[in-house]
């Protein structure tokens, strides 16, 4: 079961190292860069969208004593309630989910009401308000 879950993580890792990152975000300060990939939306339910996110930083932060240059993350976003909530996260030591990830995991946190002009609004606005036309090659 473990080794299937592992499995299943690899793939999805891989799916969002693939996608196509819109900058939908930049702290004040220059020291984040915050995307999103509207080719991974997925609707979820008649008002809530789950989107694959990423924060792209200039320095190096540390988790557990390791270092991370970027997070990539899977969110779900209630589209009503301006409102988020963490399903997955992962911390690579490099830009743009690049390189090692040095942690990852699920998580089903509760819903949050996201703040006006934050990369969370920006992010929001593009699992809930982007329309994504998937074109068959």
């Amino acid at each position: 079961m473990l080794k299937l879950f592992f499995m299943l993580l690899l793939i999805v890792v891989s799916n969002t190292a693939m996608a196509q990152w819109i900058k939908v975000f930049t702290s004040d300060d220059n020291t984040s860069v915050f995307y999103a990939a509207p080719s991974s939306k997925q609707d979820t339910g008649a008002e809530t969208a789950k989107i694959w996110v990423l924060n792209d930083l200039n320095k190096e932060q540390l988790i557990d004593s390791k270092s991370y240059l970027s997070i990539i993350s899977e969110k779900e976003y209630n589209c009503k309630d301006m409102q988020d909530r963490l399903l997955y996260s992962s911390y690579h030591t490099g830009n743009m989910g690049g390189r090692e990830v040095v942690q990852s995991g699920s998580d089903n946190k509760q819903w949050a009401v996201i703040k006006p002009n934050t990369p969370g609004a920006a992010q929001w606005e593009i699992a809930c308000h982007s329309v994504v036309v998937h074109q068959n090659h």
